[in-house]
């Protein structure tokens, strides 16, 4: 999996952002240049093809007990990597690489809309989810890792799911009490 790396310098911010309010695309740039997309092809599953430079996978959440976020080449049936969705409110997504480095994806701050990669609680990136109709955000690398694009994206598909998944939950919950 060493292909897929792209040199990014601690400090840089990458922006998401969805060009049309209607498509399920996201962009995530740098200024102008397009460096990884994520589309959701339906409006109900979980299934996101990413992209990022030339690599393309697939991320799908799974499992209903014990939720877990899948990584795969794109069209390919082979788990790379499983993300595991924590049980506390502040951890949202874990897993152990292959030599026992443990990366999570935590949240900073008790009210904050950021989060954190962090490997063996060193930060390596921070993801700031901005709400409203265009959904939007940044990602600031505070430390190089081998593994950043892939947290990148996978941190930011979570996010978009989280919420989603807050959206639906409020909305049933404003029917309920209506």
């Amino acid at each position: 999996m060493d292909n897929y790396k792209m040199q990014i310098s601690p400090g840089t911010t990458i922006q998401l952002r969805k060009p049309k309010m209607l498509e399920r695309k996201y962009e995530l740039a740098i200024g102008e240049e397009v460096v990884g997309t994520i589309v959701l092809p339906k409006v109900f599953g979980t299934l996101a093809y990413v992209c990022s430079g030339k690599e393309e996978w697939s991320l799908e959440r799974k499992g209903f007990w014990k939720t877990y976020i899948t990584l795969r080449k794109k069209d390919q049936e082979t788990d790379l990597l499983k993300f595991s969705f924590g049980r506390m409110s502040r951890r949202l997504l874990s897993f152990t690489s292959s030599n026992g480095e443990v990366y999570d994806l935590v949240k900073e701050g008790f009210w904050g809309r950021t989060w954190v990669w962090k490997k063996n609680n060193v930060i390596l990136m921070r993801l700031h989810m901005k709400y409203g109709i265009k959904k939007s955000g940044e990602i600031t690398f505070v430390q190089n890792d081998p593994m950043e694009v892939i947290l990148m994206l996978a941190g930011t598909y979570a996010m978009l799911l989280k919420q989603r998944d807050e959206g639906a939950s409020a909305g049933g919950v404003t029917a309920a009490v209506s």
